[in-house]
């Protein structure tokens, strides 16, 4: 596995990329490939530079390998104004990109504030889209970085899914982990070339959701100098519908990933955390509603296996008598729990026996619009959804208007703008120096094994951060350890992100 050089090389290799007309609108930027020209986003004062080749294509002898560095040249301007295809889908309908895919698909997207510049030194957010290792796209509309772009730079990387992503068997030598790589070559890139868009290569928060947060945790073997802080939000290990789709996973094969991630924890500053109501979106498109306690049998049994029995004890329906619909309240809760608050917790005390600086919170704030294109003609689903998985993204992207996207009418309202904003803020200060806290209004306690049970809304309704763990962490910890190994679906954070510095 290639690793990122350490930053008294960076300047070597930066001084080749050289920009022109930053901050004047449609920009055009001279990098060792050749000219990349870009253009104007429609809803934001914004340039962007959609589809740029970070690698080779990966095609005939580089099927099923690591990726090439790009190196072919763009024989004059590359005009980087098409939406990138996304890479071979997998996936259910569901999750799946509804434009064009392609093998050749190992490309970056990059959004540029207007008031970038050749000294800006901007910091820059790469995001890794999620979509259980089957799904998902860097072209998708709920990722379009035009109105984040408003103080930093935002890249996303577009990787293999599928098995063209995680397929390994050694025998035919097909190593596996193809799709981990792709996000090491893709952040990589960034460091090579992203001064000459105005951006810090010192400063670099890469957040994913779901699947993608999960892949980069996995990147164990990039030197702490070159890793700053974390971001998980908003779940915590794992990927999108991975309970009713054949799931494609990274591989611990003790070269690419060394180690299992969540036994080395984080190494840099990270916020962890989760949606309120994660498990809605899993069990509603997946059951009749209500389901009913054979449903439940089979839920069980689908997804823990031998350890269906020990889970049922741990959840008994009993526990959720007194609810309007307990079958389905039991489902959503076991999902919530352990593919996102118990990996979450176990992150966050990893880390602060670490000694390293965390974050947490749950989301509570359901979108007021559709966020969630996919779904947006079935109202009965959506008024059931809640604060679910995904729930964050538009407040993270600062997409408030024309929801969902991209031709939606629908906007947020003025709390839920500000909402965005302090976000958008949080995580700006994250890239820059490594905590929620320095130029967004809000109050974030660090993460503390010793503390008490915490939690604060300061001026953000159904937004809560926390100091401590939530009260049932400790049953988290002790089942999480029985059975996390056998659950099917694993969830991500949200937003994991890691300072390159």
């Amino acid at each position: 596995m290639r690793v990122l050089p350490s930053p008294l090389y960076f300047p070597l290799v930066l001084i080749a990329v050289f920009p022109k007309a930053l901050g004047q609108g449609i920009l055009s930027v001279t990098s060792p490939s050749g000219t990349i020209q870009g253009g104007k986003c429609p809803s934001s004062g914004a340039s962007r530079f959609l589809g740029i080749p970070y690698a080779e294509p990966p095609v005939g002898s580089l099927r099923f390998k690591a990726p090439k560095p790009y190196s072919a040249g763009y024989n004059g301007t590359f005009q980087a104004t098409t939406a990138a295809a996304s890479c071979i889908q997998f996936g259910p309908l569901l999750f799946e990109e509804a434009g064009p895919s392609s093998e050749d698909c190992l490309t970056v997207d990059i959004w540029v504030p207007p008031t970038a510049s050749p000294s800006s030194q901007l910091p820059v957010k790469a995001w890794v889209f999620g979509g259980a290792g089957v799904a998902g796209g860097i072209s998708d509309p709920l990722y379009d970085g035009c109105n984040l772009a408003s103080d930093s730079i935002v890249v996303s990387i577009n990787y293999r899914v599928g098995p063209l992503g995680f397929l390994s068997l050694p025998s035919a030598g097909i190593q596996g982990n193809m799709a981990v790589q792709d996000v090491i070559l893709g952040l990589e890139w960034i460091q090579t070339n992203i001064a000459s868009f105005g951006g810090d290569p010192r400063k670099v928060l890469v957040f994913g959701q779901a699947n993608g947060a999960e892949l980069f945790s996995c990147i164990q073997k990039i030197s702490t100098n070159a890793l700053n802080a974390s971001i998980p939000v908003g779940t915590t290990t794992g990927g999108d519908n991975e309970f009713y789709v054949t799931r494609f996973d990274f591989l611990v094969d003790g070269n690419t990933i060394p180690a299992q991630p969540a036994d080395v924890g984080t190494n840099v500053p990270a916020i962890f955390g989760w949606t309120l109501e994660e498990g809605t979106l899993y069990v509603l498109p997946n059951f009749p509603f209500p389901p009913t306690v054979a449903n439940y049998s089979t839920f069980l049994v689908q997804n823990f296996g031998a350890f269906a029995q020990q889970i049922n004890q741990t959840y008994p329906l009993s526990k959720f008598s007194s609810l309007q619909f307990p079958v389905y309240s039991a489902m959503v809760v076991i999902l919530t729990d352990y593919t996102s608050i118990c990996r979450a917790y176990r992150a966050l005390s990893t880390a602060s026996k670490k000694g390293i600086p965390s974050f947490t919170y749950v989301w509570g704030k359901e979108p007021s619009c559709s966020w969630y294109s996919a779904i947006e003609d079935n109202p009965e689903v959506l008024q059931l959804l809640g604060a679910t998985h995904t729930s964050e993204i538009p407040f993270v992207f600062n997409n408030t208007v024309n929801l969902p996207g991209p031709n939606g009418t629908c906007s947020f309202t003025d709390f839920e703008k500000s909402l965005a904003t302090d976000i958008v803020q949080a995580y700006t200060s994250m890239a820059m120096i490594g905590t929620p806290n320095g130029i967004s209004s809000l109050n974030w306690p660090a993460f503390s094994n010793s503390t008490q049970y915490h939690s604060s809304t300061n001026n953000i309704v159904n937004h809560q951060f926390y100091s401590s763990a939530p009260q049932h962490a400790a049953e988290c910890l002790r089942e999480s350890r029985k059975y996390i190994h056998s659950i099917r679906y694993r969830t991500s954070f949200l937003h994991s992100a890691y300072n390159l510095c």
